[in-house]
């Protein structure tokens, strides 16, 4: 539709790009959500397992200390597989994630 200032059917197009982009952004907001969410399941883990590492070496007992220390760094392995892979895909709703669905 020409609208006599050079532009053809702007103003639908526009409403259309604005519509995706509300909706990029409240994908983005739920995945950053959730990023945080996994972030602070980690740290309350790491908290936690170094607590009883703690306890196990004021207690001395060494076998303990070694099963917790092989959990810790798995558990820290396993985190930073996922930041890796969550920095590959990109933002959560961005154009990579789209093209996976």
């Amino acid at each position: 539709m020409d609208r006599g200032d050079g532009r053809a059917g702007g103003g639908a197009g526009a409403a259309e790009q604005g519509e995706e982009s509300e909706a990029d952004a409240e994908r983005q907001g739920r995945g950053s959500t959730a990023q945080a969410a996994v972030g602070a399941l980690f740290a309350a883990l790491l908290y936690a397992v170094t607590d009883a590492y703690t306890a196990a070496i004021q207690a001395g007992d060494t076998e303990a200390v070694r099963r917790i220390a092989r959990f810790r760094a798995a558990l820290m392995a396993l985190e930073a597989a996922l930041l890796r892979d969550s920095a590959r895909r990109g933002p959560p709703g961005g154009a990579a994630s789209r093209a996976l669905h």
